[in-house]
């Protein structure tokens, strides 16, 4: 059964109407959706409408007045807290700290709320006020307003450069001090000099006004007219310039700068002064919140509240991240090498090997500061030697059970009646080969330490391996008789520590060392002496140094050669070391005595002593001939020694030079060691006896015939051309290669001959050095004759 409703009654309307009404209804809706406002909450009462995330520190993080939090995904990092110290802002102020037991915005895990207020900035006090009142919740470094404030102010023109002289000579005080040691309290005043230099020029200076003639030391700055507007600085003087008034500074620095006062002059109430540094705070709030779980919960929140009321700093504050990848890389390059400064950091290729960066500000424009590396290699330099690489930090690095110089550095003294330190190094191999020897040589090398501490070392050549050796390295600072005797006596007992054995004179004992070749250093000589006289108490110091010391005959000429001696003198004195008896030495002194130049008898005095003319004339030396002829006559090869350890470094802290030269004595005596071992040499050039005293015969006689040639006949009114003189020279270029080809076939034919032959041919080649000695004199006396004539012909004109 079915029943039909009537609904005629019913009002009808169009259908396109009923879809506009409705679309008006859902608008509305979304309008109001809209216009809710939308809110973080980390606590009851904090909240904030904006949220940003991010995994990369921010430098510059936004804030508005209703608040901005920066989420960071702290996932990977080694330190959440770079999120908030990478800040350039100074977010150390005034705050507190609190724990909250539930955060919203993380879920309500447990975390902790740091609030901090922005410490603001420092400024010059003549800083623009445009500028320093300048507000900001974000930074943008391509705007505008950012590159107004960093604008650098004309500092290079004559007027800027005058007041800067001005308020330099004013601000500093006079370095004269009385009798009574009491600083001078004079002012600066300008002063002027007439007729300077015996000319017509006026010179300009800042002087003292408490000056009194023959007083040295008082303030004396010149003064540059090219750069100094003269008028202007005398009217600055005189309290009488009319100052223009300066362009304002534009100086801005963060909070963390210690910096006292500005860089440019200013003008205050007409007087140029400095401009004083001072500080301008800030009321934005930085709230830091932190999981206590912070593995759970890999985020950490900053949240900012309110405008900053100045403008921002600058970025000096280098990130954490870059900050701890530099720190590795300044650390890697001490230990390849102890010397590395900031400067060989720039200037090598580590910042491109480990950056790929040129530059190291490209890496970030904080680093653009140099003081920011440099402060880097300190802190690393600290952090390795943190007592220094002075005598406490040897002493600290040889007391750790780890050292690799605990084998090494055998003895560290200090005597606290003069300051001297003595520091002993050597080998085990060193002292056991040095027992061993019949002669060596000592000297003291002056670059290789910086400061007052030098270093001193034994060395002699081993021609079984053709290497110049060095038995021992010791470090001091003082170089007295006393010093020198405290050296020697420390270093015999160390031998005998290290060795196991004492170390030998043959004067003394019979066996052992024979001679010890030196300079002529009185002080050295004398604590070698002493030393020697505690092992021996028969004989003095004086006779001890004529049974084993022997002086260097090059530092013997070097000194001859400063002396203001007639040449005839000269001639005499160096017949000295070949004189062939005592009666003939003896002989020598007192014609040099008679000749009576100006301080020829202080000099006579000196080498009269027994232990110095000993040390020149095998005749007088009770040296063992033998060991006489065999120990050379200089100190060449002491000399190469400190030549090739100089290569690992000049100029070297004390622990540096100590550690480099460990390293170079291992190398050494590990070359000795392989090749007796293997038997691969050290080199294959011929480097033998024979080789040697040829290239030394070679070399005087290049010598002297360029001596010969150098000495013109003066009787020869004909000067040679340059024709003649370039045709002498490749004659002369010939003979040497002709010479040159003999001489190779005359080596060939020596190295077959027996050892008998070749021990005569070195007294054969012994006797002709004396003869080019001879000849040299015999030169030098022809050309005296020659200047005499040349007088003599120039009176009778």
């Amino acid at each position: 059964m079915s029943s039909i409703d009537n609904f005629s009654d019913i009002e009808e309307f169009a259908a396109e109407v009923f879809d506009q009404d409705k679309s008006k209804v859902n608008n509305n809706e979304s309008e109001s959706e809209e216009n809710e406002e939308v809110f973080a909450f980390f606590t009851q009462k904090l909240q904030v409408r904006k949220v940003i995330h991010t995994t990369t520190p921010v430098e510059y993080p936004e804030t508005s007045p209703n608040g901005v939090a920066t989420i960071y995904n702290i996932t990977g990092w080694k330190n959440h807290m770079d999120a908030f110290s990478d800040i350039q802002y100074s977010t150390y102020g005034a705050g507190g700290s609190a724990n909250i037991k539930e955060c919203p915005f993380f879920g309500g895990i447990s975390v902790k709320k740091d609030t901090r207020k922005c410490q603001g900035i420092k400024y010059c006090q003549f800083s623009n006020p445009e500028i320093i009142n300048q507000e900001h919740c974000s930074v943008d470094f391509d705007s505008e307003t950012f590159q107004n404030y960093t604008k650098q102010q004309n500092n290079n023109s004559k007027e800027a450069k005058t007041y800067s002289l001005f308020l330099a000579a004013k601000e500093s005080s006079c370095p004269f001090k009385k009798d009574n040691n009491v600083s001078c309290d004079g002012k600066a005043h300008l002063g002027k000099i007439a007729n300077y230099q015996q000319t017509e020029t006026t010179k300009y200076f800042i002087g003292c006004d408490k000056y009194k003639q023959n007083e040295k030391w008082h303030r004396f700055i010149n003064i540059k007219p090219e750069e100094t507007n003269i008028s202007l600085l005398q009217q600055l003087f005189s309290g009488t310039a009319s100052i223009q008034e300066l362009s304002q500074c534009s100086m801005i620095i963060p909070r963390s700068c210690k910096r006292k006062k500005c860089d440019m002059p200013h003008t205050d109430n007409g007087a140029v002064v400095h401009g004083e540094i001072i500080e301008r705070s800030c009321s934005v709030q930085f709230i830091k919140i932190i999981p206590h779980d912070i593995t759970k919960c890999p985020f950490v929140a900053l949240i900012c509240i309110g405008v900053h009321n100045h403008p921002p700093p600058p970025p000096e504050r280098t990130p954490s991240g870059i900050k701890n990848n530099l720190q590795i890389l300044i650390e890697q390059a001490i230990n390849q090498d102890d010397t590395t400064t900031s400067r060989s950091i720039l200037s090598g290729n580590l910042i491109k090997a480990y950056f790929n960066k040129e530059i190291l500000a490209e890496i970030h424009v904080s680093l653009n500061n140099i003081d920011k590396l440099r402060y880097l290699v300190g802190k690393a330099y600290k952090t390795l030697h943190p007592f220094g690489q002075g005598v406490m930090g040897v002493y600290h690095y040889v007391s750790n059970k780890d050292s690799d110089l605990i084998d090494y550095v055998h003895k560290i003294d200090l005597f606290t009646n003069n300051g001297q330190v003595i520091i002993i190094c050597m080998l085990p191999e060193q002292a056991k080969k040095l027992i061993t020897l019949e002669w060596f040589q000592i000297d003291v090398s002056f670059k290789r330490v910086k400061g007052e501490i030098n270093e001193f070392e034994i060395n002699t050549y081993d021609s079984n391996y053709h290497l110049i050796l060095s038995f021992c390295r010791v470090f001091t600072n003082v170089f007295t008789a006393e010093g020198y005797h405290r050296l020697f006596s420390s270093l015999f007992q160390t031998i005998c520590e290290i060795s196991g054995q004492c170390i030998k004179f043959k004067h003394i004992h019979k066996e052992g060392v024979g001679c010890i070749l030196a300079d002529l250093d009185a002080a050295q000589a004398k604590g070698l002496g002493l030393a020697l006289y505690d092992l021996d108490c028969k004989r003095n110091w004086e006779t001890h140094l004529t049974f084993i010391f022997k002086a260097c005959i090059i530092h013997f000429q070097r000194n001859l050669h400063n002396k203001a001696f007639n040449v005839n003198t000269k001639n005499l004195i160096k017949q000295i070391p070949s004189a062939p008896s005592k009666e003939a030495v003896y002989d020598l002194l007192q014609q040099i005595r008679d000749t009576n130049d100006n301080g020829i008898k202080e000099w006579v005095d000196y080498y009269q002593q027994s232990y110095v003319l000993a040390s020149l004339n095998q005749f007088i030396s009770n040296i063992d001939p033998e060991i006489w002829l065999k120990s050379g006559s200089n100190t060449n090869y002491a000399e190469a020694a400190h030549s090739m350890v100089n290569r690992e470094g000049k100029q070297l802290s004390l622990l540096s030079a100590i550690l480099r030269g460990k390293r170079f004595d291992e190398r050494c005596y590990k070359t000795i060691d392989i090749c007796n071992k293997s038997g691969v040499p050290y080199t294959h050039r011929d480097r033998s006896e024979i080789k040697r005293t040829q290239e030394s015969i070679t070399r005087k006689a290049s010598h002297n015939q360029k001596s010969k040639e150098s000495v013109i006949d003066l009787t020869n009114d004909e000067l040679p051309t340059k024709s003649s003189l370039k045709r002498s020279s490749v004659n002369r270029n010939k003979s040497l290669k002709k010479s040159k080809q003999e001489k190779s076939e005359e080596i060939s034919t020596m190295n077959e001959i027996s050892q008998l032959e070749i021990e005569e041919r070195k007294m054969a080649l012994r006797e002709r050095a004396a003869e080019v000695r001879k000849k040299e004199a015999e030169a030098e006396a022809l050309e005296i004759a020659n200047s005499q004539r040349k007088k003599e012909n120039e009176s009778f004109i």
